[in-house]
């Protein structure tokens, strides 16, 4: 799933092949990209997961329902990445939180 430049919201309004060192370039758009995905899933739980780039590490964090939605918002985002930073998933599990 590749994401073109006008459907991904950038930070400070600057897009990431204008920042200076590439390879953080590629991190951070990296970031945007699962941002993205999270926004387009028909989970409401999903679209609120934040992430943040922390030394190298996606870092997953916010609540969802279930573990299902917490491995899923997991699988998401390692899919994206594709093993070219790590993935950290902080997210917890609430359930009486449900909103599927």
């Amino acid at each position: 799933m590749q994401e073109s430049h006008a459907a991904v919201q950038y930070q400070n309004g600057m897009r990431p092949e204008l920042w200076p060192d590439a390879e953080l370039r590629q991190r951070r758009h990296l970031e945007l990209l699962v941002r993205a995905d999270f926004a387009r899933s028909p989970y409401r739980d999903l679209k609120r997961v934040t992430c943040s780039l922390e030394n190298d590490v996606l870092v997953l964090s916010g609540r969802v329902a279930s573990y299902y939605l917490k491995q899923l918002a997991q699988s998401l985002a390692l899919d994206r990445v594709a093993g070219k930073i790590m993935v950290q998933n902080d997210l917890q599990v609430s359930p009486q939180e449900s909103d599927y």
